[in-house]
C-alpha cells in the first residue's frame, strides 16, 4: 500500500542526550514541540541542500567557510577591516579555484599535450633568464670587469625585457655590440621567450570557446546580482 505524501508518519530516533538536549532548547526558543523542532530542521537541511547543488555544492561552500575562518584567525573580522576583507576575497578565489571542473574531454585532448610542452618551454625560459641575467647584470668572471660594467650601462634588464622577434633580436644585439656567447645567450634567451608565448597562444584559442561562454555566463549573473543587491526603489539620492 503507496503512503500518501501528506500521511503524518511516526517513528523512532535515537540521539545522544546532548543532542536531544539543544533540540529541546531550540524548540523553547522557538515556542514549539521538541518533534515540530526536528522535523522543521530536517526540512530545513533537504532544502538547504537542495540550494546550494547537492553534495558537490555543500563541498564547495565549506571550502570557503574554512578560507573565511582561516583569515578571520590570521587576520582579522572581514566585516569590518578592509585587510581582511581583500584577503577573504582572495582565499575564496583559491578555494574556487581548486575546485575548478576539467574542461570538455575533447579540448583536454587538445590541452594536455600543450600544457606538457608549454612546462618545459618555461623550465627552458627560467633556465635562460638564470644564465643571462648572470650575466648581463654581473659579467662573466672569465672575461673583463669593463665588459660587464659596459653591459649593464648599455642595458641591463632591458636587453631581456620585450617579446622581440627574431629580426628585433638581431637588431638589439647589433645595437649594444654583443658578439660570441653575450649574443648566442640573449638570441636564446628571446627564442625561448618566443616559444612560451607561441605555445600560451595556442592554449588561449582552444580555451577560446570556454572563455566565450565563461563570459557570457558571468555576464547574466552581474545582471541578477545587480537586481538582487540594488532592487528598484533602493537608489540613493
Amino acid at each position: 500500500m503507496s503512503r500518501n505524501p501528506d500521511d503524518l508518519i511516526q517513528f523512532k530516533v535515537r540521539c545522544r542526550e546532548d543532542l536531544r538536549s539543544r533540540l529541546e532548547t531550540a524548540a523553547n526558543q522557538h515556542d514549539t514541540s521538541i518533534n515540530a523542532e526536528i522535523v522543521a530542521r530536517l526540512e530545513r537541511s533537504f532544502e538547504l541542500e537542495k540550494q546550494l547543488g547537492g553534495e558537490s555544492g555543500i563541498a564547495l561552500f565549506r571550502s570557503l567557510a574554512h578560507a573565511m575562518s582561516v583569515v578571520e584567525y590570521q587576520i582579522g573580522d572581514w566585516r569590518v577591516d578592509r585587510a581582511a576583507f581583500f584577503a577573504a576575497e582572495h582565499a575564496i578565489k583559491r578555494a574556487m579555484a581548486a575546485m575548478r571542473p576539467l574542461p570538455a574531454p575533447d579540448i583536454m585532448r587538445a590541452y594536455a599535450p600543450l600544457d606538457t610542452e608549454l612546462k618545459k618551454a618555461e623550465a627552458r625560459l627560467d633556465a635562460l633568464d638564470a644564465i643571462a641575467s648572470h650575466r648581463f647584470f654581473e659579467g662573466d668572471p672569465g672575461q673583463p670587469a669593463l665588459r660587464g660594467l659596459l653591459v649593464r650601462l648599455a642595458g641591463g634588464r632591458p636587453l631581456l625585457d620585450g617579446n622581440l622577434t627574431e629580426s628585433q633580436t638581431d637588431n638589439l644585439i647589433s645595437e649594444k655590440g654583443l658578439e660570441g656567447d653575450d649574443a648566442d645567450i640573449l638570441r636564446e634567451y628571446h627564442q625561448a621567450k618566443r616559444a612560451v608565448a607561441d605555445i600560451k597562444d595556442r592554449i588561449d584559442a582552444i580555451l577560446e570557446r570556454e572563455v566565450i561562454a565563461g563570459r557570457a555566463a558571468a555576464a547574466a549573473v552581474d545582471q541578477y546580482l545587480e537586481q538582487w543587491l540594488n532592487p528598484p526603489g533602493t537608489e540613493q539620492a
